[in-house]
């Protein structure tokens, strides 16, 4: 479990990409215009999918997970939620729901941390793009 744990921390607790998106809409040119994606996303992918089974397993005890799922990391998970990639933010809620769902021990912190992300949206108006997703948690 060490192991399977830092490979995943070690893939998706990164810088986020800064990917541009094209300044004309549809309505502006009668294109439409396909976004850019990451260049990292399909390995991305794979490691998502993973960690989610992971979580869902039910031979992977809760004791087991919540060595791993630490304020540290719960707050590194959550600043990934400002990733320009809608399915990366759409794995992310899925994944921190299950966690949330699995860990009962952890729900105080996992709210907390919540809470900290919209505090920092609300009182330094930094632009976030997982509120919606966060929201839906």
């Amino acid at each position: 479990m060490d192991e399977t744990m830092q490979m995943i921390e070690k893939n998706i607790f990164r810088p986020l990409p800064n990917v541009k998106k094209g300044n004309l809409n549809f309505a502006e040119t009668g294109i439409d215009q396909e976004e850019e994606m990451d260049p990292a996303w399909p390995h991305l992918q794979g490691i998502y999918e993973f960690f989610l089974q992971l979580v869902v397993n039910e031979s992977v005890e809760v004791k087991q997970l919540k060595f791993y799922v630490t304020a540290k990391f719960v707050q590194e998970f959550l600043d990934l939620f400002d990733s320009e990639e809608s399915v990366e933010r759409d794995y992310l809620k899925n994944i921190l729901h299950k966690l949330y769902a699995k860990l009962v021990p952890r729900r105080k912190m996992i709210r907390k941390a919540i809470n900290e992300c919209f505090y920092t949206l609300i009182h330094e108006t930094h632009k976030f793009n997982g509120t919606a997703e966060l929201l839906d948690i």
